[in-house]
């Protein structure tokens, strides 16, 4: 078959409503031997059913026919997808994350060669965040909020807009002054935190 074939009958087997006995939808298999028992039982089915094939289509949703690369070029590109494709992709660990912000994983990211767009969104965790900021006031004595954004507003993760990163440091730090790890000096947004 040639590639335009080949995507004929893709789009024909998509347009079923519902596999068949000839025709079987997975997501994910690597066991020989259930692949090897889908063959046999796909050959006969199609026998008896008068079909001159059947069909094991990988990489395909079964309940939504959706492809799943599509589903994780989706997620590469920052686009929503179903609850079902973010439960199966997540459940193979091809994307991390919470939603909405969600990325592919590094596994996938090494494969298509997009690691810097991987570090990118998924930015830094939490404790590295902490980890700059207690550096930050050792070395410097006390800081202001300002100071704070400035140190880490640009190392945080592209999937969160800036509204998204600034409710982030803000949690981050009621999280140390709730640790005692910092404390605030002065009141209102002009007072400055410190090592406590």
């Amino acid at each position: 078959m040639t590639p335009a074939q080949l995507q004929a009958k893709l789009n024909e087997l998509l347009a079923l409503p519902q596999e068949s006995e000839w025709v079987e939808f997975k997501h994910n298999n690597t066991d020989p031997q259930m692949i090897g028992e889908y063959f046999s039982a796909l050959s006969n089915a199609a026998a008896l059913h008068r079909q001159p094939h059947g069909y094991v289509v990988w990489g395909i949703e079964d309940s939504t026919h959706t492809v799943m690369v599509i589903a994780l070029d989706k997620v590469q590109k920052g686009k929503p997808i179903g609850e079902e494709q973010f439960s199966s992709l997540k459940g193979q660990k091809l994307i991390e994350g919470r939603r909405p912000n969600i990325c592919v994983s590094a596994a996938v990211a090494a494969a298509t060669e997009t690691v810097v767009d991987y570090l990118k969104k998924r930015g830094i965790d939490k404790a590295y965040c902490q980890k700059m900021v207690v550096e930050l006031f050792e070395k410097q004595g006390q800081a202001s909020r300002q100071d704070i954004d400035k140190l880490l507003l640009a190392k945080l993760s592209d999937a969160l807009d800036d509204d998204q990163k600034r409710n982030f440091i803000m949690n981050l730090l009621q999280e140390l002054r709730r640790n005692r790890v910092v404390e605030v000096h002065g009141k209102g947004p002009g007072g400055d935190l410190g090592v406590a």
